[in-house]
C-alpha cells in the first residue's frame, strides 16, 4: 500500500478483499494490481490514469467501462 504520505505499508490479503472494506464512492480498481483513490486522479487517458505526483498507472481492459463510469459520476 503506498499513501500520499510516501509511507507503505504491507497488507496481507487480496485487493478485493481489501477494497471491500473501503466506501465503493471513494475507491477503484482500475487493474488486477492497482486500486486508487479517486480524489488522487489528475486525468484519465484511453490506457492510464495520471495521479498527483505524476505517478502513472495502467487500466486494465476489463476494469476500463467501470473506471469510465466511476470518473463520470
Amino acid at each position: 500500500l503506498h499513501s500520499s504520505d510516501q509511507k507503505k505499508l504491507t497488507i496481507r490479503s487480496t485487493l478485493k478483499e481489501f477494497l471491500s472494506h473501503f466506501d465503493p464512492d471513494d475507491f477503484i480498481m482500475i487493474h488486477k494490481s492497482y486500486i486508487v483513490n479517486k480524489e488522487c486522479i489528475e486525468s484519465m487517458t484511453a490506457t492510464h490514469l495520471t495521479l498527483r505526483g505524476s505517478v502513472q498507472l495502467p487500466i486494465g481492459r476489463k476494469f476500463k467501462p467501470t473506471v469510465k463510469n466511476a470518473l463520470l459520476r
